[in-house]
Formats: C-alpha cells, structure tokens, sequence
C-alpha cells in the first residue's frame, strides 16, 4: 500500500491524499474499506471508499480532500489503512502545514553600533544574559542560539550595546556556537528583524570572526544568505519579514559564530 501527499499545505488550505492498494502475491483480494486518518484538527472527506475486488497483480486507488487547521504550522503525520474483518495494511506519510513567509532586502547599518535605543526593538528585544521583552503577537525562539558570553559587562566602547535598564552602562555579550540560530513568526503582520553582529575578540587582533548568515523557511527555502566578513566593529543587519523564517549564522572563521542580540522592530 502507498500513500502519495503534496510536499505542503497551507493552514486552512486542502490537499489531496491519494492511497493505493495492490494485490500482491497470488491472491485475489476481497473488496476492501479504504481510510484517511488525520489529527483532530484536520478534516478528512469522504470517510472511508471501497475497493473491488483486486486480482493479482492489479490496483486501486482513492483520492480524499484533506483540510489543515487555520492556526497550525508543522509537520503532521497522515495515514490511510486499508482494512477487512480478517487483515489491514496501512501507510503513512509527513505533510508540512506551511505558510510561505516574505522576506525584504536585506538592510545593513554601520552607524548606529551600539546605540540601538529608539532605532531598534520597538515591538521586543534579547539580549544574551540580560533579559528579553518579549514582542506581543511574535513568536522569537531563541533557544537554538547556543551558550551565552560576556566580553565587558560595563564597557566604554560604542560599539557595545546600550544596557536594556541601566542608562550610562554597556555591555559587550554574545550568543557563540558553530552554528547560532533563531526562529522568528511574525504572523500575518510584517515586522523588521534585526540582529546586532559584534566581535568581541576581533578588535584586539588575532580571533577576528567570519560567519554565513541564511534566512530560511520550514521548507528550506533561502531567501538571503550573506558572509559578514569581519565584525569587530559591530554592525546591524536587519529584513522586513511576515510569517515564520529560520536566521542562522554559521562559523567561517573565528573561534565560533555570534550575535549580540536580536530586535522585533
């Protein structure tokens, strides 16, 4: 038995799931019921179909409409079963529920630096290892974006970020990792994603960092991928986004890859 899905859906859209039962062997198969199971959010129609009776050799198919929830994004298992009162069979495949997001031109500021108080983070903000305002009605998943360092914690520089509560303090901190990625969904409303890139090494000379940075979807799908080349003296990055993207920075060069913090706004 075989089921054959699309490689996605959209939340709330519908998509055919086609199954297949073939006689195999030198029996002929009695008809057969026919179903597609689903989570509870979905909807499958028709319930069940009726196969005839299968020589050797030979095949049946069904078509059901399937419907994705509204409000669901992910990966899904479906089955279908073929079933009589004296076997069953059944096959089972993943359907990602998906909504492709939209991603701007990639904006690059090497003036603000540090100083990221009324240009950045209007809606949300965080910073490693010195708290988060969570962005109302955004969903920012930070917890793939490896351990946290501190260069100064009350540094001069301008490079180094204003502190999120305390108004003559800096600071120099990093998420670090081989790779650092976040997970951005904006939902249906476009917002601007912002990461502030400072290498805090790479100024004293000898550790200056280099990363890829990739904007991607659930699918894979590349939408912007860029090298930083080196950072040391900080710089913003920033893309106008609606819906749900993956931003991962990966090491080129360096002792690993970072990113001093992230803003919704």
């Amino acid at each position: 038995m075989t089921l054959e899905l699309p490689g996605n859906v959209k939340p709330g859209g519908t998509a055919t799931a086609t199954a297949t039962l073939r006689a195999i062997g030198s029996k002929t198969l009695s008809s057969t019921r026919l179903t597609l199971a689903a989570p509870a959010e979905w909807t499958v129609a028709p319930a069940a179909v009726r196969t005839p009776r299968l020589k050797p050799g030979e095949s049946a198919s069904a078509e059901f409409e399937l419907t994705a929830p509204r409000d669901r994004q992910g990966t899904d298992t479906i089955s279908a079963t073929a079933r009589t009162d004296d076997w069953q069979v059944s096959a089972r495949r993943e359907l990602l529920v998906f909504d492709a997001p939209e991603v701007g031109t990639r904006v690059r500021d090497d003036t603000t630096r540090g100083d990221w108080k009324g240009q950045y983070g209007a809606d949300g903000w965080e910073i490693p290892g010195f708290g988060r305002t969570s962005p109302k009605g955004v969903v920012l998943d930070t917890s793939q974006a490896g351990d946290t360092w501190t260069w100064d914690g009350n540094s001069t520089e301008a490079r180094a970020l204003q502190h999120p509560t305390e108004a003559t303090r800096r600071i120099l901190p990093s998420w670090f990792g081989d790779t650092v990625t976040f997970t951005v969904d904006t939902g249906a409303t476009a917002r601007r994603v912002a990461l502030y890139l400072v290498d805090g090494d790479g100024v004293a000379g000898g550790y200056p960092r280099d990363e890829d940075v990739t904007v991607s979807d659930a699918t894979g799908r590349v939408y912007d991928t860029f090298r930083t080349g080196r950072f040391d003296q900080g710089f913003w990055v920033s893309w106008s986004v609606k819906g749900r993207v993956t931003i991962a920075l990966k090491k080129v060069a360096g002792a690993n890859a970072g990113a001093s913090g992230i803003f919704i706004g």
